[in-house]
């Protein structure tokens, strides 16, 4: 999956969908769902970086790692120590 495609399923797998994940980052829908549309799209980087945070889906990251060359692990949680 391409940082496109991860972008807008990341809107439409969102509970609610993408008019919820807009209310949530404080954004209008119709202007969140242009920046999530793959084909036309134009979702900046600090952008990405809240919809992954408030969504908590980082399948931009992985496909971003992906299209790199690089494989993605989660850091341990050392708040349990």
């Amino acid at each position: 999956m391409n940082t496109r495609d991860a972008a807008y399923m990341t809107g439409l797998n969102y509970p609610g969908g993408v008019p919820a994940l807009a209310a949530r980052m404080g954004m209008d829908a119709r202007d969140l769902s242009r920046k999530l549309n793959p084909n036309t799209g134009n979702l900046g980087l600090d952008e990405a970086i809240v919809l992954m945070v408030m969504s908590g889906d980082h399948r931009i990251l992985h496909a971003m790692a992906d299209e790199l060359g690089y494989t993605l692990a989660p850091q341990p949680d050392e708040s349990s120590k």
